[in-house]
Formats: structure tokens, C-alpha cells, sequence
């Protein structure tokens, strides 16, 4: 009992905060501008998260793993943008600032975009067949979705 409510309040923690997120994106002009309106009352992104519980409610229809296989390929791919930028932010600022730097020069570099890059290879391979599909499909959707908001979005003017 204590694990279940443990795992409710870290699911409701994460559903305010993704949902602020969301709210701030909508906000900045990068997803549709219906999902910045606040509660009137309370101040809440209400919007945001009623088309979570909608999603919610969509997921607990697929089996729990596939749900963690597409979640999976999600956190890989999310980890392994993140490496690349700093890859890229190498590349563009050779000799960096005063902020944290990954050390090992260019060997440090790879190895910490490598080892992650063959691990989530080794869980693609490793992925069931009947389930590529699924994982290909939440991967794809992520291009599809940017390229979408991109086309649909109005310039937000600068404040």
C-alpha cells in the first residue's frame, strides 16, 4: 500500500511538472496557443492537463510492456539528443567556458556519447519484432510532430 501511494504522488509530481512545461511551450509559440489558458481559479494549465488524462486514459489500453519498450526508445533517443549537443557545443566552443566540461578531451567526449549509444542500440536489437514497429512509430512521431508545430506555428513577437 505504502509502494502504491509512494508511485501515485511521484505520478502526480511529474504530471504537474510536465504539465507547466507543456504550459510554457504553448506559451513561448511552439505548441497551439489553446493550451496556454489558466484555470481562472486556481492558475492551473487545466487545458494541458485534460489532454493528459486523456492520453492516460488512451495508454492504459496498450499492454504495460509495450508501453515501457516505447518509453524506453523515448528516454534513448531524448539521452542521446542530449550527447549530440554536446558534441555539437564542443565543436562550436573548442575551448568552452566556465561551466562544467566533460574531461578526457575528445576520448572523454566519445566514450560518454558511445557508451550510452550502444547500450539503447543493444535495447533496439534486442526488442522483440513484433514490437519495432511501436518503438519506430513513437520514434517518428517526434519528426512528424516538430515538422507539424513548426508549419502551424505564428511567429511570437519578442517581449
Amino acid at each position: 500500500l505504502g509502494s502504491v501511494a509512494s508511485y501515485s504522488v511521484i505520478f502526480l509530481a511529474y504530471l504537474v511538472w510536465w504539465s507547466r512545461l507543456v504550459w510554457a511551450l504553448a506559451d513561448d509559440g511552439y505548441l497551439p496557443g489553446a493550451l496556454r489558458k489558466l484555470h481562472p481559479r486556481f492558475g492551473t494549465p487545466h487545458r494541458v492537463l485534460v489532454a493528459y488524462g486523456v492520453l492516460y486514459a488512451i495508454m492504459a489500453a496498450f499492454p504495460f510492456e509495450d508501453l515501457l519498450i516505447a518509453d524506453s526508445w523515448r528516454a534513448g533517443a531524448y539521452t542521446m539528443l542530449i550527447h549530440f549537443a554536446v558534441v555539437r557545443a564542443r565543436r562550436s566552443e573548442p575551448e568552452g567556458g566556465d561551466g562544467f566540461r566533460i574531461p578526457g578531451g575528445r576520448v572523454g567526449l566519445w566514450l560518454n556519447v558511445l557508451v550510452p549509444g550502444l547500450t539503447w542500440s543493444a535495447l533496439i536489437i534486442f526488442t522483440k519484432r513484433d514490437q519495432i514497429w511501436l518503438g519506430l512509430g513513437f520514434l517518428l512521431a517526434g519528426p512528424v510532430l516538430y515538422a507539424l508545430t513548426r508549419a502551424l506555428r505564428a511567429p511570437v513577437p519578442m517581449r
